[in-house]
């Protein structure tokens, strides 16, 4: 969508990014695509998005582009220039936030936006998908005082063994059966929910 010389992009509704320029597709905008094929988690900005405006019969590339924002949408980042980042080992491009340097506020309520943050000219998307506890010998995490209820799973060595406990709040989690129907709306809830990509085949026959 074009709004005063930037082109809002958006996935599921969701804003992604803004650019500055736009010649994928054709007509007028808001131009609506199919996404035919996406590398971007696994490669990156720059990769190609296959994209399609006719249900992936013919399709064009577009470089996934980076998290930017100069307009409209600027106003709906969280601003941390005091901000401290820190990489993940062995994940350099996943970045922890580990102190604001100022009070943490929440951006404008609006459903068709993500929780982005501006520190210096880098954007960053919140991804709820990490979560991070405190767990040290001294003091073990207990999902009880944790509002998401994660109780992290380590190997009893000779380094922690007299300080393992077990937590009835850490116990397993039991689920009872029931029946899921394989349409679209309950593989588009996965998606949505827990971001995963599941497939239902039709029309296989059982020999």
């Amino acid at each position: 969508q074009a709004t005063a010389g930037y082109y809002t992009l958006s996935v599921e509704g969701v804003v992604y990014t803004e650019v500055t320029s736009f010649a994928v597709g054709s007509g007028a905008f808001p131009r609506h695509f199919t996404i035919c094929l996406l590398q971007a988690e696994r490669d990156g900005v720059g990769s190609g998005v296959e994209l399609s405006q006719d249900g992936c019969t013919t399709k064009e590339v577009l470089p996934n582009p980076a998290i930017h924002f100069e307009g409209q949408a600027k106003a709906l980042a969280l601003d941390f220039n005091n901000a401290t980042l820190v990489a993940l080992p062995g994940r350099p491009e996943v970045l922890i936030l580990t102190e604001t340097g100022q009070a943490c506020s929440s951006p404008p309520e609006t459903s068709n936006f993500a929780t982005f943050m501006q520190v210096a000219s880098n954007f960053y998307r919140h991804d709820p998908r990490v979560k991070l506890v405190a767990n040290t010998l001294d003091d073990p995490a207990d999902a009880a005082a944790d509002e998401t209820l994660t109780c992290p799973a380590t190997a009893k060595t000779f380094v922690n063994k007299g300080s393992c406990r077990r937590l009835a709040s850490c116990s397993r989690l039991t689920f009872s059966s029931a029946p899921v129907p394989l349409d679209n709306t309950t593989l588009r809830l996965w998606y949505q929910v827990d971001a995963r990509y599941v497939y239902f085949v039709t029309g296989l026959r059982l020999k």
